[in-house]
């Protein structure tokens, strides 16, 4: 092996008892924080043990060829060995093209920021997104891989390279770097007119946390949210392939421990990665530090329908020494082979290399050809998704239209707000539209519509027209705010679903003051809040306990717009939702008796698959629970909230609905 070839691929690093560790060219900068202090510590000389096991490696480190390794032999190779990289790295420096834009901030945190080098192209190019390694605590997007921007730009394919938040043990853990590096994939579809890109089109690669990043992304559900306020929310984070260089199938310490042996569980970004203080917190984590684990893996998330992954492993294969460092070992083919054998099963193209075994390989090359193939693949698909001319307008008019639903919002104030609940220091409101005509005897019937979001994000706000709309016919109108999950935030769907149920509670509770009948309360919502929605009747059991558990929360009617409503694997939300996602999966706890349902939902929608709706709709006939599925072909998540034929035509279906169950004359 070349002394530069040996560059190429390897780095030592001489720490406090000189470890080496063989990393690729991009994970190198994802050594463990912890050697970066090792100039203050006393030195000491490595044992006779580890210079044999180098020597067998690295026998070109044996400078007189007397087949015994020296540590002055094996400090002068390893000095050999970074100026020989360093060289190069300079050369590529110098040879990198500038980024067209430089430092533009696709989100509010200062180190939310990105390159993009454009491809001169007469059509939208692909996207090719790097993402920065250095276990979470450091790195920089100038650390862009040389190779593959050259043979993307040279191939009209455009690059991206961007930073994301470090964690810091406290504010900022995982997963928020990883939610940050999915907001840039969304941002940048934004861009995709002014930038001249593709959208169909991104991969993403990384090494070690960019690699973790890159993944979640391709394994993550989508987090588009079609009715956020912030536009970036309304993209897709969806991608067509994902390359990594020494990347990490999970982050949880019990599963790295299981899965790699030794001390690489110890890496000290694990530890900061959640806040944790002791091996022992670390092992027996509580409920919420366990679904932190979780979400932040990405392994977690891998179902059948996510993208290509291309895999490059470079540190020593093979159980860690007993001597082990805290860390080491965090960049071991073991990940990928857990990878590997769960794709396998899911029927997911992935490629493994193994540099030592195959150093006369282009790793780089052969990473972007295989992007190449994804991006081709995305185009050999959309040919054989025949629609027809009309509806393709049609629907491609729709996408580039303003949001009707939000331009009636904006234009919207509630009369009044009332405070049903109350969580710590936090107020939980009902948005209230009054209707005009005076209470009939007996109470007016009272419509609850709850905002979508993931249960991560959304405003009463952003359904305020349905609740005028029904206001407007004589019921009371409420649009309804309760706990989110916001990042760092220890909340769960169970307390979103809690909150609903305390609403509908307090409004039993206080028909006679708010004019209404309790017996003829209708409840709506989009998306995850379709799914808070369905839980006012389904959910038995997963109540506050703060509530009067005498009242029964549940509605006489459910509306649910596109909602939540599996929350399997194959569904959405089953990482949130955690290890009892089934408690509140819709589709699995469908029962007789349960109020009149009438559901709005898509058959191309993506984020809440149309499956989960027949599942349901199949269960309700089973037990004879009335529902009717109200389908609109070929309509995606969110679909009626972005025309308003289509918005109108379901405030009409809803209209008629409560007519036929009296709770409008």
């Amino acid at each position: 092996m070349t002394l530069l070839h040996f560059a190429r691929h390897l780095v030592f690093v001489v720490t406090l008892s000189f470890v080496v560790l063989p990393v690729g060219p991009i994970v190198a900068a994802d050594a463990p924080a912890a050697s970066q202090n090792s100039a203050d510590r006393p030195r000491r000389g490595p044992s006779e043990e580890a210079l044999e096991g180098l020597l067998k490696r690295y026998p070109g480190a044996d400078a007189n060829k007397d087949g015994r390794l020296t540590a002055e032999e094996a400090r002068d190779y390893r000095a050999k060995v970074q100026a020989a990289q360093s060289k190069r790295k300079d050369q590529e420096n110098a040879a990198r093209p500038k980024p067209t834009a430089a430092d533009v901030s696709y989100g509010p945190h200062p180190r939310n920021v990105l390159d993009f080098y454009k491809a001169e192209s007469e059509r939208p190019t692909p996207l090719i997104v790097y993402i920065h390694g250095g276990g979470f605590v450091g790195g920089d997007k100038a650390s862009i891989n040389p190779i593959i921007l050259k043979l993307a730009l040279e191939n009209g394919i455009s690059c991206a390279a961007l930073h994301y938040r470090f964690i810091d043990g406290d504010k900022v853990l995982l997963p928020m770097p990883q939610q940050d590096t999915a907001r840039a994939i969304q941002f940048l579809r934004t861009q995709a007119k002014e930038w001249n890109l593709d959208g169909r089109k991104i991969a993403c690669y990384g090494g070690s946390a960019g690699a973790g990043c890159s993944m979640w992304i391709g394994f993550h559900d989508d987090l588009a949210d079609p009715t956020a306020n912030d536009p970036v929310l309304r993209e897709s984070t969806r991608i067509a392939a994902v390359g990594t260089f020494g990347g990490q199938s999970t982050y949880s310490p019990i599963e790295i421990k299981r899965l790699i042996g030794g001390r690489a569980w110890e890496h000290p970004s694990i530890f900061k990665a959640y806040g944790l203080k002791t091996a022992e917190e670390a092992q027996n984590p509580t409920p919420e530090q366990k679904r932190l684990y979780d979400e932040a893996s990405a392994i977690t998330h891998l179902t059948a329908d996510d993208p290509p992954l291309y895999m490059i492993y470079s540190e020593a294969d093979g159980p860690l020494p007993e001597n082990a460092r805290p860390g080491q070992g965090i960049h071991h083919p073991n990940f990928g082979r857990q990878l590997k054998e769960k794709m396998d099963r899911l029927g997911i193209e992935s490629v493994t290399v193994y540099t030592p075994d195959e150093p006369s390989r282009n790793v780089s090359q052969e990473m972007f050809e295989f992007f190449q193939k994804a991006f081709a693949a995305v185009d050999a698909k959309d040919s054989k998704v025949k629609k027809p001319v009309a509806a393709t307008k049609e629907r491609a008019a729709t996408t580039k239209a303003v949001d009707p639903v939000q331009k009636l919002a904006d234009r919207l104030k509630p009369d009044r707000l009332i405070t049903y609940k109350k969580v710590g220091d936090q107020e939980l409101t009902m948005h209230v539209f009054e209707p005009k005509e005076e209470a009939p005897a007996g109470g007016r019937s009272c419509y609850v519509v709850i905002h979508g979001g993931g249960w991560t994000g959304g405003t009463p706000d952003r359904m305020y027209p349905f609740a005028k709309h029904f206001a407007d016919r004589g019921m009371l109108g409420i649009s309804l705010q309760y706990r989110l999950m916001p990042k760092g935030s220890t909340n769960t769907p169970f307390d979103c679903v809690r909150d609903g149920r305390s609403a509908l509670r307090y409004l039993k509770a206080h028909a006679r003051e708010l004019g209404i009948n309790p017996e003829k309360i209708a409840v709506s919502g989009g998306s995850a809040g379709g799914h808070v929605c369905l839980a006012t009747a389904l959910f038995t059991g997963i109540d506050d306990p703060n509530d009067d558990l005498s009242i029964d929360p549940t509605p006489a009617a459910l509306v649910p717009l596109f909602p939540v409503i599996d929350t399997s694997p194959e569904g959405y939300g089953n990482a949130k939702c955690g290890l009892d996602w089934k408690k509140i999966s819709p589709a699995d706890n469908v029962r007789s008796g349960l109020p009149p349902t009438l559901i709005f939902f898509g058959t191309a929608d993506t984020v809440t698959p149309f499956a989960g709706a027949e599942k349901y709709l199949a269960a309700c006939k089973r037990v004879g629970t009335p529902c009717e599925l109200v389908i609109d072909e070929g309509g995606i998540h969110g679909y009626l909230m972005k025309d308003a034929k289509k918005y109108a035509e379901t405030n009409e279906r809803t209209e008629n609905f409560f007519r036929e169950l009296k709770l409008l004359p």
